[in-house]
């Protein structure tokens, strides 16, 4: 699967304008706070992995909204 490295943005589609994401890189302790996905039961499945062990980076990161 592809994964967004740290620091990429993207535009998720929504409404008219859509919503700005960064991947952001987190510690194991603090792992999906604040993580855009994290409402929604982590349905980030498109967008590459989030946990260390799955990525080829072996970092954790988070999808945040930048507004």
């Amino acid at each position: 699967m592809a994964e967004f490295k740290v620091g990429d943005r993207f535009l998720l589609p929504d409404g008219d304008d859509g919503r700005l994401i960064e991947v952001q890189e987190r510690d194991r302790h603090s792992l999906c706070d604040g993580c855009f996905f994290n409402d929604f039961t982590c349905m980030n499945r498109g967008f590459g992995y989030c946990d260390f062990e799955r990525r080829s980076d072996h970092k954790n990161v988070i999808f945040k909204e930048v507004k």
